[in-house]
């Protein structure tokens, strides 16, 4: 997790995913730096009045 903020009356939790080390899909060597990445948001259920956000930044 990389930050908790409370934006325009929604939670907002960033985090980043923590996943093993990608392959070639050629030659199935383990890649040694990461050569993109996105990010994903998921809207979950209200916590009290709040909606919750969860924004996940995941390797491409």
């Amino acid at each position: 997790m990389e930050r908790v903020s409370d934006s325009s009356g929604a939670l907002v939790v960033e985090a980043v995913s923590t996943g093993s080390a990608g392959r070639c899909p050629d030659c199935r060597k383990q890649a040694r730096r990461v050569h993109s990445s996105y990010h994903r948001s998921l809207d979950e259920r209200p916590l009290g009045s709040r909606r919750v956000v969860v924004r996940l930044r995941v390797r491409g």
